[in-house]
């Protein structure tokens, strides 16, 4: 969700020096973050804006993707996820990273939670052919999978 509008609160510069600002950013969903800063008063408020705006973006997308991949580490095939600021693609290709890096335990997770995909998903994030997305489903997601609800059955976490 893109930040629709960015409103100076407050511009407490001086005629030649260095001030206080204070502006709010407001998201599409309705959201507002404050954000208060020195400026200049040659400094364009506008240009500075739009580069928090940027930075604040990435911020959002980057600890959504993060959260989300927390999920599906925790909880397999029974995380949910959220795209609100992400993509599924950014998504699943974070996740796809994670599961090169992951320990047995998180594998597994990552393994029930791919297990869930449809073939063509499967086949998108991975590159792989339908052929080969049917023997990685065979040889590891199916086992993860199946592993995963041993382990919540043995946790208490669920079916």
């Amino acid at each position: 969700m893109p930040i629709t509008s960015s409103v100076i609160l407050k511009d407490a510069r001086p005629a030649e020096g260095t001030g206080m600002v204070i502006a709010e950013h407001i998201w599409s969903d309705g959201q507002r973050w404050p954000a208060v800063f020195e400026a200049h008063s040659s400094e364009n408020l506008q240009a500075r804006l739009d580069a928090m705006i940027a930075a604040r973006e990435a911020t959002r997308v980057e600890n959504e993707i993060n959260f989300n991949i927390n999920q599906v580490l925790a909880n397999g095939s029974q995380a949910v996820i959220f795209v609100h600021q992400s993509t599924n693609a950014q998504n699943l290709a974070a996740l796809r990273d994670a599961y090169r890096a992951a320990t047995r335990l998180e594998a597994i997770m990552i393994g029930d939670f791919l297990s869930s995909l449809t073939n063509l998903v499967l086949m998108n994030i991975l590159s792989m052919t339908n052929a080969q997305v049917n023997t990685f489903r065979a040889n590891k997601l199916t086992p993860a999978a199946t592993t995963a609800a041993a382990i919540r059955a043995a946790t208490g976490n669920g079916a």
